[in-house]
This record gives C-alpha cells, sequence and structure tokens, in this order.
C-alpha cells in the first residue's frame, strides 16, 4: 500500500484558496502595486531561462461529489487547485497566444471554444443558420455528435509540442510551455489526508489558465483531410454536418468520418463511441435515413432529439422539449426562492430573479425565440407569477408592475 502524506498543521479550509504555494489570491490582489514589478522580474527569467520552480506546477487534486451515491468514485469529480502566481504568468502568455494565433489566421474557423468573440451561441446560431438555409434548398442535413473521452486528460504532449511549433510557437516561448507541460505532478486530497506526487504523463494541465487554448491547438487540424463535410466545435464538443441530396453524399460523409476517426489514432485521441448520436433535418423521400459508422464498425443512434451544448433541439427544429425543461426549471427555482427567502423586498427579489431565474430563461433564446403564442404565454408566466410576490407592486396589473420595476 502506497504511503500517504498526513495534511500540514495548517487546517486544510485555509490552504485550500491557496494552492501548493500556500499564497492566496485575497494576497497578491491586495498587494499587486508593490509586488507587479518583482513578479514582472521573476516571469522575464522564467521565460529567458525556460524553467519553472516545481511547486508551481504542483496541483492539489480534491474530488468534489457531484450526486448520485458517495460510495461509486465515477460520481466524483476531480478539482485541481494549483499557485495563483502561476496563473498570473499563464494569463500574460494566453494573450500573446490568441494574439499572435488570431493575426496569423492559424485559429480553426470551425472552433468556437475559448475565442474571442465566439462562444457556445455563435457555434449553435452557425449551426442552426445552415440547417435552416438547406431546409430552404428543399435538402436534408445529416448531423453526426463525436464525443471525446477525457479529451484534456489524452492529450500526448510530445504531438502537442510538435504542433506548437507547426503553429510558429517556438524560441524562448516554444520552451517555456515545454517546460510548462513536463515534469508537473499532483496530490490528491481527501478526508484530511494527502497522497504521494505522481507525475502528470499526458494531458494539458488541468486547474491551469492555459489548459484550454493548448487544447485547441492540439485539435485545430482535425478537419484538415475533410473534403465536404462542415465540422465545427467548442472545445472538445464536436459535430460534423453535411447536406444529402444522394446516396453518394452519405458515403462521402461516412467518408470524412472515418478521416476524423483516423486523426484521432494518429494524434492518441480517443472518441467516446458510446456517445455519438445522429440526427436528420428535413425531407427524407429519396434518401433512405440509415445510421452511419464508428471507427469499430458500430451504429451510430439516430435520434429525434438531442441535447446540444445546453440547449434541446429536435429533428423538426421547434425546440418544444427545450422549452418545456426552462419552463420546469424556472418553477422549481421560484418555489425555492420563495420557501427560503423570508423577505419579499424589491431590491433583493429582483436581484434572485434576475440571478436565478431570467438567467436561465433567457439562456440562448436567440436560438430557440419561441415563435408559437402558447409558448410565450408559458414563458411570460413566469415572470408575471415571481412579480406579484414583491412587496409594494402586489395590488398593481402585471404590465404596471413591469414599468415599475424597470
Amino acid at each position: 500500500m502506497k504511503k500517504r502524506y498526513r495534511m500540514p498543521s495548517v487546517p486544510w479550509t485555509r490552504i485550500q484558496p491557496a494552492g501548493p504555494d500556500v499564497i492566496p489570491a485575497k494576497f497578491l490582489i491586495k498587494t499587486r502595486e508593490n509586488i507587479s514589478v518583482p513578479q514582472a522580474i521573476i516571469m522575464r527569467k522564467s521565460i529567458d531561462q525556460g524553467k519553472i520552480p516545481d511547486v508551481l506546477k504542483l496541483a492539489y487534486v480534491t474530488p468534489i461529489h457531484k450526486g448520485g451515491s458517495k460510495l461509486k468514485p465515477e460520481y466524483y469529480r476531480p478539482v485541481s487547485l494549483t499557485s495563483h502566481i502561476m496563473k498570473i504568468f499563464e494569463r500574460v502568455v494566453k494573450v500573446q497566444l490568441i494574439k499572435h494565433l488570431k493575426e496569423n489566421n492559424l485559429i480553426n474557423p470551425g472552433q468556437h471554444g475559448f475565442v474571442p468573440s465566439r462562444s457556445t451561441q455563435t457555434q449553435l446560431l452557425d449551426h442552426f443558420c445552415r440547417v435552416y438555409e438547406e431546409l430552404e434548398e428543399g435538402v436534408r442535413l445529416d448531423t453526426v455528435f463525436l464525443d471525446f473521452a477525457q479529451a484534456f486528460d489524452k492529450v500526448d504532449h510530445n504531438i502537442l509540442i510538435r504542433k506548437l511549433a507547426e503553429n510558429k510557437i517556438k524560441g524562448k516561448l516554444g520552451r517555456w510551455i515545454k517546460e510548462f507541460l513536463i515534469n508537473r505532478k499532483f496530490r490528491v486530497v481527501a478526508n484530511g489526508e494527502m497522497s504521494e506526487e505522481p507525475e502528470v504523463r499526458s494531458g494539458v494541465p488541468q486547474g491551469t489558465v492555459l489548459a484550454a487554448i493548448l487544447f485547441i491547438i492540439m485539435i485545430n487540424d482535425i478537419d484538415e483531410d475533410i473534403k465536404r463535410c462542415i465540422l465545427r466545435c467548442f472545445a472538445d464538443d464536436t459535430r460534423i454536418n453535411m447536406k444529402v441530396k444522394t446516396e453518394e453524399d452519405k458515403k462521402a460523409m461516412q467518408d470524412d468520418l472515418n478521416k476524423i476517426h483516423n486523426w484521432a489514432e494518429k494524434n492518441i485521441m480517443k472518441f467516446n463511441e458510446a456517445k455519438f448520436d445522429q440526427m436528420t433535418c428535413g425531407v427524407t423521400e429519396d434518401v433512405d435515413i440509415e445510421p452511419y459508422k464508428t471507427a469499430s464498425g458500430l451504429d451510430i443512434e439516430s435520434k429525434n432529439m438531442v441535447k446540444d451544448l445546453g440547449v434541446i433541439t429536435s429533428d423538426n427544429l421547434l425546440f418544444k422539449e427545450h422549452i418545456d425543461s426552462i419552463v420546469l426549471a424556472c418553477k422549481i427555482k421560484q418555489g425555492n426562492i420563495l420557501r427560503n427567502f423570508e423577505t419579499r423586498k424589491e431590491e433583493i427579489m429582483m436581484k434572485l430573479y434576475k440571478s436565478q431565474i431570467r438567467s436561465k430563461a433567457e439562456y440562448y433564446c436567440l436560438v430557440w425565440s419561441p415563435s408559437y403564442k402558447r409558448d410565450i404565454s408559458r414563458l411570460e408566466r413566469i415572470q408575471k407569477s415571481f412579480t406579484k410576490k414583491i412587496e409594494g407592486v402586489e395590488d398593481k396589473n402585471y404590465h404596471q408592475r413591469l414599468k415599475i420595476l424597470n
């Protein structure tokens, strides 16, 4: 049995916000004017020499229960706590990396994750605009939703370092990022106990600022061999679609899918084939709907409804199921607020409404904006019933309440 280390005498509740270097973010914020110059000197020296102290590459990993049985490891999510000083250095590097990638047009146009001016909303809008265009043309659009298995943890360091060089990230910065990736260690902290320090042998470091942008560089060339399909990503959430008029179009899409499988094998990445989904939108009279194949030859399940980046969409594009889920979730939120908060004062009630209910009700509403009066009315009743509980406007009609509450 491996040796276990006792926690330091300092309580874990005090260490947790500080990280392995035991320097809390609050200290850095309070003293930023005094330590900014010394930190700049340290970072400059670190980049010039291509060296990073071991303590700045150490991570404390804590399992956080996410629901279900507390006896099963799969119901825990590992949360990695890293040095705040290192995060400051990483933010400086990240700004320069993104600037370099944008100025040289090195970011895949289909990538919407962690890229300035792009988001999950822009990806969804881009996708559905294409769906509607094909429907207007009178053809169908086949979409396959892919799922990476532990994507951020599977990144091979040697391949990533090679791709950094291919993206013209070389010299001192290239050496510094290589040092940032290799010889990293972590300790698992749970129930007052601390594990040994095993080495991190693959993956972009969890809990770091650079993890997302490094992963994007890793999968930047995922569609370089694709000929006819369009691929869009939000980090590791990937989908591929193509308009289908003939049986030859279906074969062409399967060929492009095979090329993505080949890319994954070449880059030592792995897909979770059990979570692949397939959806068809539009007319299907001339061409049969048949399942596309995974790399192992399994049929990809064809569905009428898929949850995509938090939005439940169906092949009829009415978003009825998504609206149903939003109405139910908002009613539950409203019930929890009214039961747990005794006050009905306007300022507090409006803060609760905007943060807990309205934010959920308006989540990507540009994508699923309701067109039926019944759905619009159901969503409106959430606001109507909540504002009626606010002190001082109970006796006003709905339109008066909206005006008073701005």
